[in-house]
């Protein structure tokens, strides 16, 4: 059973309410996103709000997020309110498909979608929303940067080998190219699961690194993992 809340640094995550608890997906591309120069940010899916919170952590941007399920917003906001950054991260029970705002466009888009698309669905109907892809596509994503990234903006996404690869095939056919592409190891004895992915309207050649996660043990994290997440992660000093 998951731990009802998770505490970092600079901030705690209630998740009692949230069907999709903290792991170590979202961590990465917290920790991996590039913001620093970044005026206005989304969150697409924002659950806990950890990535809205890792996000106000590391820039100054004022800091939007949504959520199609009212509970999770609900859990976002009492996070929010008892962070440093409860009066730049702004939250909106809304789908991706139907979220307006005022704003002229975002210089970081970032999300951990949903993306178990095959697999069966499990059994609670929260948790089925929030990880299957039926509803909010790659499509859905990326028509929506196009119309609300900024010109000089990031999109910054998290994905399985597979998926990520079609995604940047995808997202290239509408001039949004992949800029920097990270290959997630769990070990150095397994193959590359994920792929934490940034693109760009300004094509590049695209930066390409891996990192592995665990050395081979079972919570015993490498060197370059640390680095990554140190400034989260409590036991985590480099």
């Amino acid at each position: 059973m998951s731990n009802i809340w998770f505490r970092f640094k600079q901030f705690k995550v209630e998740q009692d309410k949230c069907a999709m608890k903290i792991g170590t997906d979202s961590i990465l591309l917290g920790a991996w996103t590039n913001c620093s120069e970044a005026k206005t940010v989304l969150d697409i899916g924002t659950g806990t709000g950890v990535l809205a919170l890792m996000l106000a952590q590391k820039s100054d941007a004022e800091i939007f997020a949504i959520d199609i399920d009212e509970q999770s917003v609900i859990q976002a906001k009492q996070n929010v309110n008892n962070s440093p950054w409860h009066n730049r991260i702004h939250l909106y029970n809304s789908s991706l498909q139907n979220f307006t705002h005022s704003l002229p466009s975002f210089d970081i888009i970032i999300i951990n979608p949903p993306f178990f698309k095959n697999s069966l669905k499990a059994p609670d109907a929260l948790r089925t929303l929030a990880r299957h892809a039926y509803t909010l596509t790659h499509q859905d994503i990326l028509t929506f940067c196009t119309k609300n990234l900024s010109q000089a903006g990031k999109l910054a996404i998290i994905l399985p080998l597979e998926q990520g690869n079609n995604f940047i095939k995808l997202s290239s056919q509408i001039g949004l190219y992949c800029i920097r592409k990270c290959y997630v190891k769990p070990n150095p004895n397994k193959e590359a699961h994920r792929l934490l992915l940034e693109f760009s309207f300004q094509k590049q050649i695209t930066q390409e690194t891996e990192i592995i996660i665990e050395t081979g043990t079972r919570h015993h994290y490498t060197n370059e993992y640390k680095k990554l997440t140190k400034e989260f992660y409590l036991n985590f000093k480099f």
